[in-house]
């Protein structure tokens, strides 16, 4: 089917990102059947809007939710300022860290991304070692590419990065050495993937522990600096942070001389407020209408795809966390150090998955219809594997263009048809194109398409690439650069 065609346009969103690979798909002779693009751009208007809705708060970028290089490039050349050269790093100040950012890494892999990002200047300030399980291996090397901050949770682990420190010519003792933060497990059962079952030491031992720990090691070497929290991977609920936040309140208070506090990652790609400038709550309020229209038995039905509540996005969030961390942290003499290890919020957005229908299939459904079939290039073995592993959901939509490959007609269209879904909409599934028969990226209501039709995924930028399987090879098509 040709791109010029003009066929009714439904789209997620129409984004600055979405502008540009829809401009890139145009202008390709023969666009490929599938492509992978980011615009690395976006990550620093993600992280303008982190510093104004969290001021203050560092972001130490999680590398594990996307090791692209490019992006990491993008992040590691914002210039860090040094401390002393501002007027402090409180919450709501206006000192030199809050515009500072930092990776967070968690393997020797992601040290040597990070330090390549930053040309390997302020290591022991860029660097987070936010993984608190480590081969003994892996600490030796972190230590020895200059990273000082790392995370525990047992009496082991710290006793383990303790003992790495005899015998390293490139450990300086002097200084602040090793600093380690405590990770606790807070509460995480609203997010999409808890962590506090795998790691954190619990809230009622911490401070016996962060006691028992400074009796055992010199200080001088390595100290107990903090305290982590992590609510879990996509957590849309502002009230859990809040919570941890006051745990942690408690914990400081119980142990003394702590000064740094890390809120951990997890907060959801959607920053809200208007910001993404997308249609994706608009486009999913009007199919659901559509399919109450069709099917009221059907209105509670998840499986169809389109039926998914959205939780909180990162400002309503963010309008809960700042005035917790402004009540337990406030601002003002030996004032805590406030850091956070966001990942799928910078992400998540800046990645775009677009893919033609190479196969199409009509078959009759349970419930007496014809549902359709749609196969893609891509399925649960490549980006979209979260769907079996965590039960991710993504949102394929059809991407057609107005007549003559105009595209600010498109956009316009897309904006017209998606407040209101023109034209029949079906039951649809759409495959990937391995033998699995679990190899589904989505069900979903979607209008009649034909092969050669373009499904756009947007907001693929999270867990997507980063644990695809090791023998797809995927090519990124970076834009606005």
């Amino acid at each position: 089917m040709p791109l010029s065609e003009p066929l009714p346009l439904h789209s997620q969103c129409c984004t600055p990102v979405i502008r540009s690979a829809v401009r890139h798909l145009l202008s390709c002779p023969e666009p490929p059947p599938t492509s992978i693009l980011c615009d690395p751009s976006s990550l620093l208007h993600k992280l303008d809007s982190f510093r104004r809705h969290l001021p203050g708060v560092t972001p130490f970028v999680a590398v594990k939710t996307n090791p692209d290089k490019r992006c990491a490039a993008v992040i590691g050349n914002v210039p860090w300022l040094d401390k002393m050269s501002g007027q402090g790093v409180g919450v709501g100040t206006s000192g030199s860290s809050c515009k500072n950012v930092g990776f967070d890494v968690a393997s020797p892999t992601e040290i040597q991304l990070g330090r390549d990002a930053i040309g390997c200047k302020n290591v022991k300030e860029r660097l987070l070692y936010a993984n608190p399980q480590k081969k003994k291996e892996s600490i030796i090397d972190a230590i020895n590419a200059g990273v000082r901050r790392m995370t525990f949770d047992t009496m082991e682990e710290a006793e383990k990065i303790y003992s790495c420190l005899d015998g390293l010519e490139s450990f300086d003792c002097g200084g602040s050495g090793i600093e380690l933060l405590l990770r606790i497990a807070v509460p995480d059962g609203k997010s999409r993937v808890p962590l506090s079952v795998k790691f954190g030491c619990s809230v009622e031992g911490a401070s016996d522990l962060i006691k028992a720990a400074r009796s055992k090691f010199d200080e001088t070497r390595m100290r107990i600096v903090g305290i982590s929290f992590h609510c879990g991977s996509g957590c849309e609920d502002g009230d859990a942070f809040v919570g941890a936040v006051e745990i942690c309140r408690r914990i400081f208070d119980q142990v003394g001389g702590l000064e740094l506090l890390d809120i951990g990652g997890g907060f959801p790609g959607v920053t809200g407020g208007g910001e993404d400038d997308d249609l994706r709550f608009e486009f999913r309020s009007a199919v659901k209408e559509e399919c109450r229209d069709r099917d009221d038995s059907n209105g509670g039905d998840n499986e169809k795809g389109n039926k998914k509540i959205m939780g909180e996005s990162f400002i309503a969030i963010s309008e809960k966390l700042r005035p917790a961390l402004e009540k337990n942290f406030p601002r003002g003499e030996g004032q805590v150090e406030v850091i956070a290890e966001p990942g799928r919020f910078f992400f998540e957005g800046a990645f775009i998955f677009m893919a033609r229908i190479y196969s199409k299939e009509k078959f009759s459904s349970d419930s007496g219809g014809v549902e359709r079939v749609y196969w893609i290039g891509d399925g649960i073995e490549g980006i979209f594997r979260d769907v079996v592993l965590v039960g991710e959901s993504f949102d394929p939509v059809p991407l057609f263009f107005e007549e003559g490959g105009d595209i600010e007609g498109s956009v316009k269209l897309t904006l017209e048809r998606n407040k209101k879904p023109s034209g029949q909409l079906y039951d649809s599934i759409v495959r990937g194109p391995s033998n699995d028969l679990n190899d589904i990226v989505a069900r979903k209501m979607l209008p009649e398409l034909e092969n050669g039709s373009y499904l756009l995924v947007d907001r693929v930028g999270a867990y997507t690439l980063s644990i695809a399987s090791r023998d797809k090879n995927y090519e990124v098509v970076y834009l606005n650069e």
